[in-house]
């Protein structure tokens, strides 16, 4: 079991040898690291309580965002190149949506 990325460099660094915790400052980076292939349940316990927040945050990784499935090859390239494209490109695509909400 690995603990969040997103949650390891902000809030394990306050908790080194917090007492609520009772874990080394080297257990707790191993932690970090995800040097440990099991956390003890009472130590997630702990942990959870010491940073108020739930047992759940720590343990599950982030959900990858879902892929919009597509019929036509040409939108889903434009689904798949629109982050690199710039604000000009972007703006001409409004700029079609506009004009295709007269004719939906």
């Amino acid at each position: 079991m690995r603990l969040c990325k997103q949650f390891i460099e902000d809030l394990f660094t306050d908790f080194y040898s917090h007492p609520q915790i009772g874990k080394s400052s080297q257990v707790i980076s191993n932690w970090e690291r995800g040097y440990t292939s099991c956390i003890m349940p009472k130590d997630l316990q702990k942990l959870s309580a010491a940073l108020k927040i739930p047992i759940s945050y720590l343990v599950e990784e982030p959900k990858p965002p879902e892929k919009i499935i597509t019929t036509d090859p040409r939108l889903q390239r434009l689904i798949d190149s629109y982050p690199k494209l710039n604000a000009q490109a972007k703006a001409t695509i409004d700029a079609l949506l506009a004009i295709s909400e007269n004719y939906i």
